[in-house]
Formats: C-alpha cells, structure tokens, sequence
C-alpha cells in the first residue's frame, strides 16, 4: 500500500507517494497544474502533471483516460517521456513525466531566435509530429508552452488536448494565436492538419519574435488570418459552426503576402512557412514531406525519423462505456503500468 504526502505548493495541495519529495514550482505560479519534484526510487528530479477530479463527469473521465493511454503508449525522443502514473487518495490522476525543459515560449519572450537555432528546433517539431500523426493522433494545442527544450537545444512535445471541451484544467489563453482556421470556425471534425498551421505560426513567431496573428478572439483572428493568407475558400467558411463568422463576407482581401512579410529571411524557410499556413488543410504539407524539404536537408535522416509501429485505437471514443467502468478502466492502465515497470 502506498503512502502519500500532501505539499501545499504556491496554495495548491498536490498529493504524492512518498517516494517523490520537494515538490515546488520553476517559476512564480503552479504552471498548468504542473510542477517538480525528485524521485527518490530513481534518484533523479521529475515533472508532476496533475489531472483535477477527473470522475466528477464522464467528459473529464473520458479526458483523463485518453490522457493517460497516450502518454503511455506514445514513446519517441521528441516526445515527453512517461515515468509513472498514480491516482490520490482524493482521486486526482497524476503523471509523472521527464523533468521538463524551457518552455519554448519563454525563449521567444526575448525576441527572434537565432536563425540556425530556429532551423534546429522547427526540425525537431515536425520529427515529433510525423511520430504522432502516424499514430493516428493529433496534438490539438500546439504552441510554445506545450514546447519544451533542454540545454542541449532538444525539444519535446508535451500536453496532448484532443478532446478540447473536455479539458477541465484549462488551455493557454494564447492558444489562440497558434489556432488554424477549421479551429478558428469551430468545425466539427478536424484532422492532423491542425498542428501544421500551428506548427507554421510557431516557426513564424521563431522569425519574427512575436505572434504572427495576435487576434483576441476568434473574429479577430481569423481576420488576421484572411489579411495575410488571403480570401478563404467558401465551403471552410460554410463548414463553420459560428453565426458571426459565417454570416460575415469575407472576400475582396488581397492575395497572399507572407513573402513580403519576410522578405529578408531564408528562401526555404519561408517557402517551407509558405507551404504551412494555407487555409484548405487538405493542401497544406504533412509532417513527412517537411522533414524532406530543402530547409531541413540538414538535419534530414530518413533512418532516424521514426513512424508509430501502430494507429493508436481510438474505439474508445465512440463507445458508450458507464461512468464507473471508465473509472475501472483508468485504475486498470496505471495497475497496468506499475506492473510492466516491476520486470
């Protein structure tokens, strides 16, 4: 039987088995539900990400097990690495990942990223999403807080949010500037294209040292993203479950002009920028193909771009499973999970 601890951290209770001690924040605030502790049984410090009563409704149960599937099943160095998983005594689902690096977000507060460092990151970005997307998973919040790199220039991917409405521990209030258009207009069903058109606002932001569509709120951004992209095809705009987006006339903006946007910037790179920020996501690159482009030939190895040895299964999703077994089920994999760590 395991013991827990509880440790007030910035007012925030955190309840943890006794093997993980000094548990405290890396910066003014409990980031995220999220912060640091070290691991006596492996001698080695750890990230402590925090999932809030996830049993007090079946979205956030349903939340929390895609959460805890995927950090278990999805394995690759661009990945934040799974340690553990435990559920408290007050039954607040916890896991336990790698300690965290700089949240990518942090670096760009000081302005454009070197030019090669920017070059280096994009690489290891799209090296994880090829990984994801193979697997038939999208990350679904993209952006520089989800970024995490360490002092040797490796990045990581952290915080999946597929099931965004269902995400009880909040997003990013600047998740809005890395957002696509189908998110924008609130489509239905999206796809991995998502996280390119993220991905391109990251590497804009990388360039340029500041968000490339700053909008406040959904109108506002997609009007940041029609003035630089150009007129939208109708049917995404039709597609959209907004009345104040869809209803609103959005032709007569100019073509394109994100080659004039940076216009003193590497070629490739912008070509490959180019090839990212398009509003049909049918046309926009994939992950695969980037990591092929010109830009990228020097990092690019064919035998060291790994792809998931199978989709993950997504049955799950559409199954119409009891609150309680939900809960069986979530006990089952981290059960499951401290089993395989025993051997």
């Amino acid at each position: 039987m395991q013991q827990f601890v509880q440790s007030d951290v910035l007012g925030s209770i955190f309840e943890a088995p006794s093997r993980y001690t000094d548990l405290c924040v890396v910066d003014s605030r409990v980031r995220d539900n999220t912060c640091t502790a070290f691991d006596r049984l492996h001698r080695q410090p750890v990230t402590v990400k925090r999932i809030n009563r996830p049993f007090d409704r079946i979205e956030a149960v349903r939340y929390a097990y895609q959460q805890v599937r995927l950090a278990g099943e999805l394995q690759h160095s661009n990945l934040i690495f799974l340690h553990d998983i435990y559920i408290s005594p007050t039954e607040d689902i916890y896991l336990i990942t790698e300690l965290h690096g700089v949240p990518l977000g942090g670096l760009l507060k000081d302005g454009p990223l070197d030019p090669a460092l920017a070059q280096f990151l994009m690489y290891q970005i799209l090296r994880g999403l090829k990984y994801i997307h193979s697997a038939g998973v999208m990350h679904g919040d993209l952006t520089p807080s989800k970024l995490f790199v360490d002092r040797n220039c490796d990045l990581k991917l952290s915080d999946f949010h597929i099931d965004r409405e269902a995400d009880s521990n909040g997003t990013d209030h600047t998740s809005i500037h890395y957002e696509s258009p189908e998110i924008m207009l609130a489509w239905s069903m999206y796809d991995v294209g998502v996280d390119i058109f993220s991905a391109g606002c990251i590497f804009a932001e990388m360039m340029l040292g500041k968000p490339l569509l700053p909008g406040k709120d959904p109108a506002q951004q997609l009007d940041f993203a029609v003035r630089l992209l150009g007129t939208p095809p109708q049917w995404m705009i039709q597609n959209g479950s907004i009345p104040k987006l869809t209803s609103r006339s959005w032709f007569g903006y100019q073509p394109r002009r994100i080659s004039s946007i940076f216009a003193h910037h590497n070629l490739e790179a912008v070509n490959l920028l180019d090839s990212m920020l398009l509003f049909d996501p049918r046309e926009r690159i994939t992950a695969d193909d980037a990591l092929t482009h010109p830009y990228l030939e020097r990092y690019h190895d064919p035998s060291d771009e790994p792809v998931a040895a199978r989709k993950f299964d997504w049955t799950f999703k559409e199954a119409q499973i009891p609150e309680a077994t939900w809960k069986w089920m979530i006990y089952s994999e981290a059960t499951r999970y401290h089993t395989e760590q025993s051997h």
